[in-house]
């Protein structure tokens, strides 16, 4: 007798196309790819930001060149960043919530395809309904622009608050004393990072090196002396403004030591 190929029965065998699409949901298995979506996130998200900056950069040049005509259209370019940035990390979380759901065995994940495109639609929404305050004059990096071109004019004076309710004495209140000098190499400040929590900056790669020798924890105490704010690789952003203040002080033959501007 001759031997046949038999080919294990499944239980798409009797359905249709379009059936066998509806009847799809996702495993576990099917979420190992998410990774790799995490490492894209992170380079767009590193390409934006340094986006912002270099608008920011190129906003304080113009202004010290009485070139302002066009700091209008870098203003609504970084404006525009932070849409995207917004965008890139509601994905994130949206994949968050659909590996969590993914885990939990949660009925309404399906093929994961409606789950995610109403994600994104809600953290869309949610970014486009905050109020400007919110969504611009908060993110530190917009508050950055504003700053660099405030401090071309006006070198150690505090900037207007952006919120135009604020009165003078609120202000005054709001402005900080910041150093040039790094307070973990007490030598000027090297690629400056600034905690979004305590607005204390450091030399990127000492403050780095701490924090990788941390327990593997990834969070350390503020390095500033009597400051006990907890402090995280996320919590840092590159600071322009600080690396142009930097430049600054050392062109006029400065040394860091009692070096201090009064930034927002």
């Amino acid at each position: 007798m001759q031997a046949t190929d038999e080919v294990p029965s499944s239980q798409f065998d009797n359905m249709t196309p379009t059936e066998v699409m509806e009847s799809f949901k996702l495993t576990e298995l099917h979420m190992r790819g998410v990774p790799q979506i995490y490492s894209d996130a992170r380079t767009a998200l590193e390409h934006i930001r340094k986006g912002m900056s270099y608008l920011s950069d190129v906003a304080g040049d113009l202004e010290e060149h009485d070139q302002s005509d066009v700091l209008g259209d870098l203003e609504s370019s970084v404006k525009g960043l932070i849409d995207l940035e917004a965008v890139v990390r509601g994905q994130k979380k949206v994949l968050d919530e659909l590996i969590a759901a993914v885990q939990t065995g949660d009925p309404n994940v399906g093929d994961g395809v409606d789950f995610y495109s109403q994600g994104i639609f809600n953290k869309i929404s949610e970014h486009k309904g905050q109020p400007v305050s919110a969504k611009y004059h908060a993110h530190e990096k917009y508050q950055e622009f504003k700053e660099i071109v405030w401090n071309a004019k006006h070198p150690n004076e505090p900037m207007p608050s952006l919120d135009p309710t604020t009165n003078d004495d609120d202000i005054e209140v709001s402005a900080t004393r910041r150093s040039l000098k790094c307070p973990l190499t007490q030598e000027f400040l090297v690629e400056p990072v600034t905690s979004k929590t305590c607005k204390h900056t450091y030399s990127k790669s000492s403050v780095i090196s701490m924090l990788r020798r941390s327990n593997h924890s990834g969070i350390i105490e503020c390095p500033v002396a009597g400051c006990r704010t907890e402090l995280r690789t996320a919590d840092l952003y590159e600071d322009t403004l600080m690396e142009r203040l930097v430049a600054k002080a050392k062109e006029r033959g400065e040394q860091p030591e009692g070096e201090f501007h009064d930034v927002e």
